[in-house]
């Protein structure tokens, strides 16, 4: 905190809580985006994957009952 405010005590607290409240809004942002751009990509192709790889499954398991 001191690299941002050299003298911590001499700013109002009032100051320091509408900081404290600018610094968590910019990282609840960042989050938002990393969450829209980078999780719901990801969960879209690995359930693309799975649907992909269930008949593929489905099919085995039937060759597996029929030759068994």
């Amino acid at each position: 905190m001191e690299y941002f405010l050299p003298n911590p005590p001499a700013v109002p607290v009032a100051a320091r809580l509408t900081l404290l409240a600018a610094v968590y809004a910019v990282l609840l942002g960042l989050c938002a985006l990393t969450w829209r751009w980078v999780e719901m990509p990801a969960q879209r192709l690995g359930k693309r994957l799975i649907s992909q790889a269930e008949p593929r499954r489905a099919e085995s398991s039937l060759e597996k009952a029929a030759s068994g």
